[in-house]
């Protein structure tokens, strides 16, 4: 997924992916497009609200999509795990984000979560901050087009 696959509106506008724009941080809504999935499904868009919480996701996204903008010489081709350390911009691959997720079961053990380290995988972030929003009430809105 990269910058140009996210799309911050406020009130049914579009509001303009540019470095410094601190108007994304109060957007109404995300709409996040998913050019190619697994499961064969093409330019699947989903819609998050803002629901200004600690952990609004229409906030998280904007901050992410404010970092990498800030980099110098980004663009909107950009993948969202891109990061920057010591002037050096890489992209994280989900193998590191595998290793600490396995690493961080086995911290915490299989008898306090009942379930082992070779049973997750990154996939497990996605499903379980889905969970997690939909316990919270935060609504989402599957298959609506851009405006």
């Amino acid at each position: 997924m990269r910058l140009r696959n996210l799309q911050f509106l406020q009130q049914n506008k579009s509001l303009p992916k540019i470095k410094g724009n601190r108007e994304l941080l109060t957007a109404s809504s995300i709409c996040i497009t998913f050019e190619s999935q697994k499961n064969g499904d093409k330019d699947q868009t989903i819609t998050m609200h803002a629901n200004r919480t600690s952990i609004c996701p229409v906030r998280a996204w904007a901050c992410l999509t404010l970092r990498i903008l800030n980099y110098q010489g980004a663009s909107l081709e950009l993948p969202v795990n891109t990061y920057k350390i010591n002037n050096t911009v890489d992209i994280l691959p989900s193998t590191e984000i595998l290793h600490h997720i396995r690493a961080t079961v086995d911290m915490i053990g299989v008898e306090v979560l009942g379930f082992r380290s070779k049973e997750v995988g990154c996939h497990s972030i996605r499903s379980s901050f889905a969970m997690f929003l939909y316990k919270q009430d935060v609504r989402t809105d599957e298959n609506r087009k851009l405006p």
